[in-house]
């Protein structure tokens, strides 16, 4: 699939085609699935890559066109910067509401598996066996 993949991003390289080394290496191990057996694939999950091409090409086209015509204004590029900066702080925010408290549950439960090993730790007294019957 990754000899597929490589070759056909070569060539359409050679043609000057704009692809999407994502889009190829998905279609090539799709392929590569279905070649042994057609229910060796999980089409549905292709059905869902699909779907998502569909829906985020013509996003990124309206976004990009958007980001255009802004950096055509007086004081774009700035304009630009400012708005990735702000996505970028959004994100970290975002990320830290998130993941509130999510550290000290970890050392809770580290401090938790800690104890359960050492109780296990100790010695056991070993119990006499009784006597076999003569």
């Amino acid at each position: 699939a990754q000899s597929a993949a490589a070759f056909l991003l070569w060539r359409a390289a050679d043609f000057g085609f704009p692809i999407s080394t994502t889009q190829v290496t998905t279609g090539a191990v799709l392929g590569s699935g279905s070649k042994t057996r057609w229910s060796g694939t999980r089409w549905s999950v292709a059905g869902q890559v699909v779907a998502a091409w569909v829906i985020t090409l013509p996003c990124a086209a309206v976004v990009g066109a958007g980001y255009a015509e802004i950096a055509r204004l007086p004081g774009g590029t700035f304009i630009i910067y400012a708005l990735v900066a702000a996505a970028i702080a959004g994100l970290f925010v975002k990320r830290r509401l998130l993941f509130a408290g999510w550290e000290e549950q970890v050392l809770r439960h580290e401090a938790a598996e800690t104890e359960t090993a050492t109780a296990r730790e100790k010695p056991r007294k070993k119990r006499k066996r009784p006597k076999a019957l003569a």
